[in-house]
């Protein structure tokens, strides 16, 4: 049975990734239609990542302090 970097034995049985896209080229698939890469999330997995909106509606608005401190 083959060892790990660790030297502890490893179970070959099981594969070991995912099998990978064909169309993977550096980590990147290619483009969508308008123009922006897309990752390949096997090779870029932190670009996985969305970003959160935070829509705060009415709440977001900005409003001037009226209160005046001493």
């Amino acid at each position: 049975m083959p060892r790990d970097r660790y030297g502890d034995e490893v179970d070959d049985t099981q594969p070991t990734r995912a099998p990978h896209n064909t169309d993977c080229r550096s980590g990147w698939l290619g483009e969508d239609l308008d123009g922006r890469p897309i990752p390949c999330l096997q090779c870029r997995p932190h670009l996985a990542r969305t970003t959160a909106v935070h829509n705060l509606g009415a709440a977001a608005a900005w409003t001037p302090r009226t209160e005046t401190h001493p």
